[in-house]
């Protein structure tokens, strides 16, 4: 499991904002996809100095969802003629971003370039154009954003909840590489306890 940091992620979009200038590709709308999408996405309309800026959710279990990827809050502005820029945070199967693809040129865009943080090259049927990291196929990816509701599941799934503060701090870093400050894991726990 791989922890990502947020000056890793502001590298890493800064990175891929150079690979767009250097590629000399004019952006007029970014598209962001919900909800993962949604932070890299308005880090790279800043740093591009891009206002136009919409954002589709889309519904997709990676593996268990045979039916692909579901749009379930579109763009309804006609984007006829537009250079699009379509950002999400990773192409794991490829799906996601063709329906996105394929919803935006629907709507008249002239030309789309997509973006993630991370490709996995081994199980994506599409290339991203502009992506700074390749993972494998089984890595799991944990961004800032995300790192919270990441420990809230594997503190419920490993049933540790009830054990002192200190031994679940001691299962996340050993079982996970996971290191936690005492208060802000006593507040987790307090947020699960209201969840159950």
């Amino acid at each position: 499991m791989k922890i990502v940091s947020w000056d890793e992620i502001n590298t890493m979009c800064l990175d891929i904002s150079g690979q767009i200038l250097k590629s000399r590709f004019k952006v007029d709308v970014i598209i962001a996809i919900g909800r993962d999408g949604l932070i890299p996405s308005r880090m790279i309309s800043n740093l591009l100095q891009i206002h136009e800026f919409f954002v589709v959710i889309v519904k997709h279990d990676v593996f268990n969802n045979k039916k692909g990827a579901t749009i379930t809050q579109s763009v309804s502005k006609n984007l006829h003629g537009k250079n699009v820029l379509i950002i999400d945070d990773a192409v794991e199967t490829g799906k996601t971003l063709e329906k996105v693809t394929n919803h935006i040129l629907e709507l008249g865009a002239r030309e789309i370039r997509t973006v993630v943080i991370y490709y996995n090259e081994a199980l994506s049927t599409l290339i991203p154009d502009y992506y700074v990291n390749i993972k494998g196929k089984d890595d799991a990816i944990v961004y800032p954003w995300r790192k919270y509701g990441v420990l809230l599941h594997l503190i419920k799934k490993e049933g540790i909840n009830k054990k002192s503060d200190e031994h679940i701090r001691l299962i996340l870093k050993d079982k996970y590489g996971i290191n936690i400050k005492l208060n802000d894991l006593k507040i987790l726990l307090e947020i699960e306890k209201n969840m159950s």
